[in-house]
């Protein structure tokens, strides 16, 4: 009886991840890489449509990993499948400092380094939209399918 009331909480944690919701999220999220990618790929710094983008960029990947925190992660390492849960903690584990990642980058690049340091910033946000790149390829193909067994 009480293997069974864990596996049915842990389906309706399951149920209530709005899969197409995260994958809309993930879309978003790589139209604001794409803008930030074509502000950086410029000879010089345009300051303004870089702080648009990486405004837009950081407000998404925000509400997006906050999402990802309080609902998917908790959900399937909740999972009654040791193999998903173990899956989980260790995508959690490992791709979980993009966050930290995206504040570092940002407390650390001020209008003026960016522009005595440009070829460097430019080299960081490519890694920094690279890391994330690979995140959103192992959650769609690795991770969110989980959601639906």
């Amino acid at each position: 009886m009480r293997r069974h009331g864990r596996r049915d909480a842990s389906r309706m944690m399951i149920m209530s991840i709005d899969r197409k919701a995260l994958s809309e999220q993930h879309i978003a999220l790589e139209e604001s890489a794409a803008q930030l990618q074509r502000a950086v790929a410029t000879e010089v710094p345009d300051l303004e449509a870089l702080a648009r983008a990486k405004w837009q960029f950081g407000y998404r990947l925000a509400l997006h990993l906050a999402h990802e925190d309080r609902h998917v992660y908790p959900a399937l390492k909740a999972h009654v499948d040791p193999a998903i849960a173990r899956l989980a903690s260790r995508y959690e584990h490992e791709m979980g400092d993009l966050d930290q990642r995206f504040r570092h980058y940002i407390a650390q690049w001020s209008s003026n380094r960016i522009i005595s340091e440009w070829p460097k910033f430019v080299q960081e946000t490519r890694a920094l939209l690279a890391g994330l790149a690979q995140r959103i390829r192992c959650e769609e193909h690795e991770l969110y399918p989980l959601i639906d067994r």
